[in-house]
Order: C-alpha cells, then sequence, then structure tokens
C-alpha cells in the first residue's frame, strides 16, 4: 500500500512539475495612447541632470532604455509647443 501510494504522489508530482511556466507579455511604451499637452512656448528645454545609480537595489542596468530617453520621447511625441514666446522648463 505505501509503495502504491509513493508511486501515485510521484506520479501526480511529475505531472504538476510539467506544467508550462506562465509567460508575461513584454511591457509597450506607447505614446500615442496618452494625452497630448499643447503648450503656448518658443521651446522646451530638458534639464537632463539624471544620474543613474547602479547598485544590487536599483534596476538601472536591467533597463534597455533608460528613463531619461522614455521622458524626452513622451515630452516630443505628446507636448506640442503653439507660441512664439516664452520657454518651458521641465527638471
Amino acid at each position: 500500500m505505501f509503495l502504491k501510494n509513493s508511486i501515485l504522489i510521484l506520479f501526480i508530482l511529475l505531472i504538476v512539475s510539467c506544467q508550462p511556466k506562465e509567460k508575461f507579455n513584454p511591457i509597450i511604451f506607447d505614446n500615442s495612447q496618452l494625452e497630448k499637452f499643447f503648450i503656448s512656448s518658443k521651446k522646451i528645454i530638458v534639464n537632463d541632470s539624471y544620474k543613474p545609480i547602479f547598485s544590487k537595489n536599483n534596476i538601472e542596468n536591467q533597463l534597455r532604455v533608460s528613463p531619461i530617453v522614455r521622458l524626452k520621447s513622451w515630452i516630443n511625441n505628446n507636448i506640442s509647443q503653439i507660441g512664439n514666446e516664452n520657454t518651458l522648463k521641465i527638471n
């Protein structure tokens, strides 16, 4: 009886362990899905003071595209200038 139960448990474990792992879809950054802004300014300045810190607690070295590049892409795609004076500064 013990041998039959052991074989049954091993068989169940084998079946359960052979199940496919859950797959995650990659995250897609699509700026066109975000709202567009119209700013009355002649130009936009982004003060790029971003300095990544590479350590075991941060994920900076695991990102394909840095956050500052994503921010600049969002600004270029979603903020439109409609004025001929003033400056928008983004820190």
